[in-house]
């Protein structure tokens, strides 16, 4: 059993009152792959930090590693709550596979460019949106998954400084990955669309580094269609039963969807995503992990 396994069954035992980030193929490869990494960050001295955590998958993953002080944060109190909650109920499944008793994180409520400037981490992680809603989302709306999944609109995210990527990696990684730290995330082609504004071939998150902030990379680079190898089929997101229909709408009238989305029915969303795993060798150079 997988820490992605434990957070299926917990959904389907306990409903919540709020929409939650589902466990999807993207954010279950992004736990295996921090579940499956060599653990450097698992010194007593080492800290650990999940952005955007939702489900709180993430953070359990680099719990099962053997993090030993993790941090997830997450600008929804409410998203915050429910992981919180749910880590008390799975703590001893984690464990079991651990072999161990597993180290609780800290949950904040707290967007990412306002963490603690002076904090380093050995390990940071993300499952990033994977598209956009057409029109604004409500700034004061605490669902998960408006603001999770949702990072602008058809309007205001043409830009590279809108994506939620371009963010990560600017406010968080670039100020606080540690020299020799671990950053893993997963990386869905529907990012093109933000950068470039159009659906274009797909880009290879390296390119796209190096294009936003001048990072250099030690190793080789796979090729993009290569990168973006996986498929996920993802269906029914939470118990918000209106927001699929609403991103259905969307795609049949936005035609930079096209390529990016597959969305035959209004409970079926496809779309092709990769893992992104790279180690900081100094400030601006990174090597593929």
């Amino acid at each position: 059993m997988t820490v992605a396994d434990i957070f299926r069954a917990d959904f389907k035992r306990f409903s919540s009152a709020i929409s939650e980030f589902p466990v999807t193929d993207m954010s279950s490869d992004v736990a295996h792959a921090i579940t499956r990494s060599p653990a450097s960050w698992n010194r007593p001295e080492s800290i650990v930090l999940d952005v955007g955590t939702g489900s709180g998958l993430h953070a359990a993953a680099m719990a099962v590693s053997g993090a030993r002080t993790i941090v997830a944060i997450d600008i929804s109190a409410a998203a915050i709550a429910a992981a919180e909650q749910r880590f008390g109920r799975i703590h001893q499944q984690l464990s079991d596979i651990a072999g161990s008793p597993v180290a609780i994180p800290s949950y904040q409520t707290c967007d990412m460019s306002a963490l603690d400037i002076e904090l380093e981490y050995d390990l940071i992680c993300t499952n990033p949106p994977s598209f956009f809603r057409h029109g604004s989302v409500g700034t004061n709306s605490d669902t998960p998954m408006d603001l999770a999944l949702f990072d602008g609109d058809v309007l205001d995210g043409q830009t590279a400084e809108a994506s939620f990527l371009y963010r990560f990696f600017a406010d968080v990684v670039t100020k606080h990955l540690a020299v020799g730290g671990t950053v893993i995330c997963g990386w869905p082609a529907i990012e093109r669309r933000v950068a470039d504004g159009i659906d274009g071939g797909l880009v290879h998150p390296a390119t796209r580094l190096h294009e936003w902030f001048g990072v250099a990379f030690e190793s080789q680079v796979s090729k993009a269609e290569r990168f973006f190898s996986k498929i996920a089929h993802v269906r029914n997101y939470g118990s918000d039963g209106e927001l699929l229909k609403a991103v259905f709408r969307d795609i049949h009238l936005t035609d930079i969807y096209s390529k990016s989305l597959i969305m035959t029915d209004e409970a079926m969303l496809t779309f092709r995503y990769g893992v992104l795993g790279l180690s900081r060798v100094n400030a601006g150079t990174y090597v593929f992990v």
